[in-house]
């Protein structure tokens, strides 16, 4: 159904039920699929005509958005062979080291790491996450395996203390 400038009525409307938490979608579909004119949304939503107008617009940001976000995803699915090498490599790691890369480099706060390893005490979190910390800067483990050239290599870009 199309609706003439003017014409249309809250009544033709399908969302005449309305939830205000969706009045970004009701405003888009009203007016895209309904043909409802700004002015008529105006009035429905007791609105100016720019408000509705930049309603409108932000929807349609917003689905572009999401748009974009599944079409990446689809794409994504040639990074599957490197994410399971990945998870592979990582159960080689010892717990203590998980549990560091993952506050110190992921961000992950210690009651989420608890819950992610299994593990019932905070205090046993901030040992491992300290252990592995101290054993790193006492060069006594290292997070990578590399060549005696690649590590001479990786020293010339260390910055001085």
């Amino acid at each position: 159904m199309r609706c003439a400038k003017g014409s249309c009525t809250e009544m033709s409307s399908p969302w005449k039920e309305f939830n205000p938490q969706l009045k970004q979608t009701r405003i888009f579909i009203d007016h895209f699929f309904n043909g409802f004119s700004y002015e008529d949304l105006a009035v429905m939503f007791d609105e100016s005509v720019q408000e509705i107008s930049n309603t409108y617009n932000h929807a349609i940001e917003r689905l572009l958005r999401l748009l974009e976000y599944l079409d990446r995803k689809k794409q994504v699915h040639h990074y599957d062979t490197y994410i399971k090498k990945g998870e592979a490599r990582s159960k080689a790691f010892p717990k203590r080291i998980k549990v560091f890369l993952l506050y110190t480099v992921f961000g992950l706060m210690v009651p989420e790491i608890c819950q992610l390893e299994n593990i019932k005490h905070y205090t046993q979190v901030w040992q491992m996450i300290r252990t592995a910390g101290d054993q790193l800067k006492a060069n006594k483990i290292s997070l990578l395996d590399m060549s005696s050239e690649e590590k001479a290599e990786a020293n010339k870009w260390k910055k001085p203390h």
